[in-house]
């Protein structure tokens, strides 16, 4: 086996040819992957802040919404409070009308059968004159003026 120059110029042009490669190829290579990596590493940080912040929001608006439950069942319960009240005041209202408007139903109806049992008596005295005149077959004078 013989060994003549072209084995080491063969060597010192790979090297050579590395070591170039190294310096245009390899070391941006390196460089753009480690900015990659650092942006990734940021985007990554950054993405995992905005889902903590959207979970915080999410937290929030629940209890906002929560609370404007709780407030609007409050209000309806006081809404519905506050018809029953007026219901009641109403309806006291109505049954106090009627009780005035039957009251004087019965005042009326009490003046009519004081006048009808006047006007009764009086003919009661007619028809007992009437009679006793019948009977007597002369005129009661004395008894029609009592």
């Amino acid at each position: 086996m013989q060994f003549d120059g072209t084995l080491i110029l063969v060597l010192l042009s790979f090297v050579g040819f590395m070591l170039a490669m190294r310096t245009i190829y390899f070391e941006p290579i390196r460089r753009i992957k480690a900015e990659r990596e650092a942006l990734l590493r940021h985007e990554q940080q950054e993405a995992a802040a905005f889902a903590a912040q959207c979970e915080r929001l999410q937290a929030e608006l629940e209890a906002r919404l929560r609370q404007a439950r709780q407030e609007a069942q409050q209000r309806i319960q006081a809404k519905r409070q506050s018809a029953k009240d007026s219901a009641r005041g109403m309806m006291a209202s109505a049954r106090e009308s009627a009780r005035q408007t039957l009251d004087a139903q019965l005042e009326e109806l009490s003046r009519w059968q004081a006048q009808t049992y006047e006007e009764l008596g009086v003919e009661r005295r007619h028809l007992a004159t009437l009679a006793l005149e019948r009977i007597t077959r002369r005129p009661a004078v004395a008894a029609a003026s009592s």
